[in-house]
């Protein structure tokens, strides 16, 4: 089963992420922030890391940083999904090579998955299953 490291201060967008796995048959890992992110990439492997950028103390930013340093992160796949968007900060993230960007609140539930699995090397469409009610529109920010 692949694993998905979500790191984002915000404990509902964890919540809504980690059911959203689960109901496309991921196993989740939750960070509230970057240092507690960096702590869990030392100890478990991951397949994929779902990064926000704004989050206090080690934003996700330097925790990219970081997992570009070490060698047994430096080539996992990291999609930012944060409202941090300013075109600069898109550019360095991209620089340090993360799949993809999203904007939060730019993508419902579902295009989420679609794309976190695409990432996992898995197609197809997801299930909506159950997400909390997040499913059937924009995650809450």
């Amino acid at each position: 089963m692949a694993r998905v490291l979500v790191v984002d201060d915000n404990e509902s967008i964890q919540e809504g992420l980690a059911l959203l796995l689960k109901a496309n048959g991921l196993e989740s890992l939750r960070a509230g922030d970057g240092e507690e992110a960096l702590e869990l990439l030392q100890s478990q492997p991951v397949d994929l890391v779902v990064l926000d950028l704004s989050m206090p103390g080690t934003d996700g930013l330097m925790v990219l940083e970081q997992m570009r340093e070490w060698p047994e992160t430096a080539a996992t796949p990291v999609m930012v999904y944060s409202a941090a968007g300013d075109p600069s900060t898109k550019r360095q993230v991209m620089k340090l090579g993360v799949v993809e960007f999203i904007d939060k609140g730019d993508i419902e539930w579902n295009d989420l998955a679609a794309r976190i699995l695409r990432h996992l090397g898995r197609g197809g469409t997801p299930p909506l299953g159950d997400t909390g009610g997040y499913a059937t529109g924009a995650p809450a920010v």
